[in-house]
């Protein structure tokens, strides 16, 4: 993309932009990138819902965007979430969404969970309508990505701030009643985790390559939850000592990332691997 001035600002449309992830990503757009995108959040009590598709239409027919980076999922309210069944509404509401925008000819971007696919035959996915609707999302989003479709699905991996010295995605182990006695419900589950920063970077670098298909979102240095937690805990002064190196488990496939020109530019140390420090 140019500088501005010689071109049309995108018209970007986010869900879900005021959760987690999503209000972070909007922050980290409006504040590095204001001369790229045109931004507009969807807001449930303005635009009404997303599972409705006569709100999608009205939306779509009003704002126009040329871009659609859909981070929206069932809300968090219930204390079931994890086996909420309508996590699967939301499934098929954002296929639905991702073939109205491709007949309009509007990018699609959705994300995915922050859970690793190595991790598939763990038991706590099969007991989770929320991992299991996202993966049926996953495979049946990539058969409607044909090579007409402008369509991108992002695999974001774990996010944390580096201001706040803790994850933005774990956040539960700084706000939870006991956080010395906080443990992961995945503990073995490997993560890559990155910066905020780092993930508004490469959405602007997919972006502007007009990247489809799969994507993942990731430095490729993977680790484990429980190493992760142990080193928040540790670095928000639940722990006295320092816990163990921890030891590298695997490396995440960013290939198609990197070979845009991203790298992180926003990461610290944890676990003695040293990324590009700011």
């Amino acid at each position: 993309m140019s500088a501005e001035g010689s071109f049309n600002l995108m018209r970007l449309l986010i869900t879900g932009a005021s959760g987690f992830l999503g209000s972070a990503v909007v922050e980290s757009l409006s504040s590095r990138f204001k001369n790229t995108f045109v931004l507009q959040p969807w807001h449930r009590s303005v635009h009404g819902s997303l599972l409705s598709h006569e709100s999608r239409r009205v939306f779509l027919d009003r704002f126009r965007p040329d871009a659609v980076l859909h981070l929206a999922w069932q809300s968090t309210s219930s204390p079931m979430y994890e086996t909420n069944p309508a996590h699967y509404e939301w499934t098929q509401a954002s296929l639905d969404f991702a073939t109205e925008c491709s007949k309009r000819g509007i990018w699609f971007l959705c994300a995915g969970s922050a859970i690793d696919d190595s991790q598939g035959l763990s038991s706590h996915l099969d007991s989770s309508s929320y991992l299991q609707s996202k993966r049926q999302l996953r495979d049946r989003f990539l058969t409607l990505n044909k090579p007409q479709n402008k369509m991108t699905w992002l695999q974001i991996q774990y996010v944390f701030s580096i201001a706040a010295l803790r994850p933005r995605l774990l956040r539960a182990v700084v706000e939870s009643q006991s956080p010395r006695d906080f443990e992961p419900h995945n503990p073995d589950a490997l993560h890559d985790f990155i910066h905020i920063d780092d993930v508004a970077n490469a959405i602007t670098s997919i972006l502007s390559s007009g990247t489809t298909n799969e994507i993942s979102i990731g430095t490729g240095f993977m680790i484990s939850a429980t190493d992760f937690v142990a080193a928040v805990k540790f670095r928000c002064g639940y722990l006295k000592t320092k816990p163990p190196t921890s030891v590298l488990k695997s490396v995440a496939t960013v290939n198609r990332l990197t070979a845009l020109g991203w790298s992180p530019v926003a990461s610290c140390e944890f676990f003695d691997v040293k990324l590009n420090e700011i």
